[in-house]
């Protein structure tokens, strides 16, 4: 076997010392720090040093493109000898001497496969904060092998998650999980420098999470939807019984994050989110192909939809560099948007504030305004403290909001959502689309 140097930040050294069988490794911190790249690129050394099984897992993974295959390719291809000892392709990556990767999400395969996965020696955990109490009680006893090892890195958001529980406030005893920040990385690019300066001055109240790895603070001035409550969390979603005598509602945004959110009313005229969709680097067709075959999956055929989207999208060479729009492509795949009373409240402002009207009111003691935390983890991220004011603000009649991806993507799909179907003219009489037919109800 040849001998090569391999760099770390000086204080992954003990972590990646394998000569005391810890059973947990892992690093939290902010951005810039490399633990991602270097958990990426110690997987793969071990995957030459030995023929092993490595499950690459997420808490929710819609499509390869979620996990850190990605991540894990830009390693070899930055380091010739290890791609020398490598194949890999859109989907998958296995070592010339048998080893393999697998990308799966705990919550989203468990059922499927994850807990039938046989002689899995590292199982990577990557954005772990994200990751419930459930999950990781379903995934530590599944990675089971002689001498397995589970990793996790992370940024932690919440003092109260799971994954801040169960490994910083009382980790376990064969466990080496350090604190890694960009400060801790002897490689820290220029260029995210000038991007750690510019926030430290125009996002103080962002910078401790993103730059330090400090948990999100519960004051947050520059917060949209402070409205937004744990009451507002409901528990997951049976797809297999859903109501199929009302029509789910779709909306899409399309650009190079593209998202895509599932909601439906009651009877009552509550409104709750069910599922959410956002690929970033992504396009129309790709996006629409991912829901509609997790679609095919888990909902009754008998399902019928109400589609919305960004107006935007009808228009050719937005957002696209071809000469057709992406309203059109959905159309060739059977959907079709429709956006009149979107048109027809374009102004952010006007639909943000309609959410937070909802936010505040109770039907018949249960909130107005539900959202399915499990299967919408972005969503709530951007409802609690992603979606945000700009820090200079300009007045009441002309506030403004950060453009940050992907927050900002799912909170423009909910505006569509709500304002298409739910918030504007809600005793006019709704039209919706059944497979690519057209309904009146």
């Amino acid at each position: 076997m040849q001998q090569a140097t391999i760099k770390l930040p000086e204080k992954l050294l003990n972590v990646f010392d394998f000569s005391d069988g810890s059973r947990y490794r892992g690093a939290y911190g902010g951005r810039g720090s490399g633990k991602s790249y270097s958990f990426a690129l110690m997987c793969l050394v071990r995957a030459y040093q030995e023929p092993i099984r490595v499950l690459c897992a997420r808490e929710l993974q819609n499509s390869i493109k979620e996990s850190v295959h990605s991540q894990l390719i830009s390693v070899l291809k930055s380091t010739p000898w290890l791609a020398s000892n490598f194949e890999w392709g859109q989907s998958f990556i296995r070592g010339k001497n048998g080893s393999e990767f697998i990308f799966k999400g705990i919550r989203s395969d468990v059922e499927e496969s994850i807990k039938s996965i046989e002689g899995i020696k590292i199982c990577w955990v990557e954005e772990a904060e994200k990751v419930s109490e459930e999950s990781w009680s379903i995934l530590t006893p599944t990675i089971r092998a002689e001498g397995s090892e589970i990793w996790l890195t992370w940024n932690p958001a919440d003092k109260n998650s799971a994954t801040t529980k169960r490994f910083l406030d009382n980790p376990p005893h064969n466990a080496k999980i350090v604190k890694l920040n960009y400060c801790d990385n002897p490689w820290f690019p220029n260029v995210l420098e000038m991007e750690r300066l510019n926030d430290k001055r125009a996002r103080p109240d962002d910078y401790g999470h993103v730059w330090e790895g400090e948990f999100r603070s519960l004051r947050d001035n520059n917060a949209v939807f402070k409205g937004f409550k744990a009451l507002h969390k409901v528990e997951p979603t049976d797809f297999g019984a859903i109501d199929v005598g009302r029509p789910l509602l779709r909306a899409w945004d399309f650009g190079m994050t593209c998202a895509c959110i599932i909601g439906q009313t009651d009877n009552m005229g509550r409104l709750r989110i069910l599922k959410e969709f956002v690929l970033e680097d992504s396009n129309t067709e790709e996006i629409a192909g991912i829901v509609q075959q997790w679609e095919a999956m888990y909902l009754p055929k008998s399902v019928t939809w109400s589609d919305t989207c960004d107006p935007a999208g009808n228009t050719k060479g937005f957002a696209t560099s071809h000469d057709v729009s992406h309203v059109a492509n959905l159309n060739k795949l059977g959907i079709y948007p429709r956006f009149d009373r979107v048109l027809e409240n374009r102004l952010i402002k006007n639909g943000v504030d309609a959410l937070k009207s909802l936010m505040g009111k109770l039907i018949d003691g249960s909130p107005a305004f539900q959202v399915d935390a499990l299967n919408c983890p972005t969503l709530v991220e951007a409802l609690e403290h992603g979606y945000r004011y700009k820090s200079s603000r300009y007045d009441d009649k002309q506030e403004a909001f950060e453009g940050k991806h992907p927050y900002e993507d799912v909170i423009d799909c909910l505006r569509y959502l709500f304002i298409e179907n739910v918030g504007v003219h809600s005793t006019a009489k709704q039209t919706y689309y059944s497979r690519g037919k057209r309904h009146n109800g």
